[in-house]
């Protein structure tokens, strides 16, 4: 199982279209959701990019496509 976070925040239509990209990967994933104000240094960093997934040390800006989000986890 993938464990990966998508930072994200209220009212993001693009968020929205992540998670039905997400719903399309033909793997199990373990998703933990950050709001981008939670944390400072996602806000610093992403605060103009979001939404965002990292896993790891690694991290895929929108815009991505569920076959983007397999590559990016190396399923």
């Amino acid at each position: 199982m993938s464990k990966i976070t998508l930072i994200t925040n209220d009212d993001c239509p693009l968020c929205d279209k992540a998670k039905e990209e997400l719903d399309l990967v033909g793997a199990e994933i373990k998703l933990k959701e950050v709001n981008i104000y939670e944390i400072r240094e996602y806000h610093e960093k992403y605060w103009d990019k979001i939404p965002v997934l990292r896993s790891g040390d690694k991290e895929l800006l929108w815009p991505f496509s569920a076959q983007e989000i397999e590559k990016f986890l190396a399923l």
